[in-house]
């Protein structure tokens, strides 16, 4: 199966079990695309002590348009970190 999850919120519950649920389906063998719109965009402020955000995305091994993409998340994640 071909899925697309377009995240548009910033509420931590919310991201963190719509990545969940992409992460599974990966797992299972789906196609599983991920665009991330609007409040969305800084998921890397999103986390809370009950829903880790980060891990979720981390975990992410579905469609990635390019390569150089995953290395442009990991690095925004990292700067952010200092600021968080």
């Amino acid at each position: 199966m071909i899925m697309l999850f377009i995240i548009c919120t910033n509420d931590a519950e919310t991201v963190y079990n719509a990545m969940r649920f992409a992460n599974v389906a990966v797992e299972k063998g789906d196609e599983v695309n991920v665009f991330m719109l609007g409040k969305a965009v800084l998921f890397e402020q999103i986390s809370d002590g009950q829903f880790n955000v980060h891990e979720q995305v981390e975990k992410f091994k579905g469609n990635v348009p390019y390569p150089e993409t995953r290395n442009y998340i990991k690095r925004v994640m990292r700067f952010s970190a200092k600021f968080a």
